[in-house]
């Protein structure tokens, strides 16, 4: 993989902020 790893395991699945925003899609990738 070629990319920096945010959290401490890969995220699997899009993930929200508390607010609701996205800032990681479905691939994993930052939005």
């Amino acid at each position: 993989m070629n990319h920096v790893t945010l959290l401490p395991n890969p995220q699997r699945g899009p993930f929200r902020k508390e607010d609701g925003e996205v800032v990681i899609d479905a691939e994993g990738k930052r939005v």
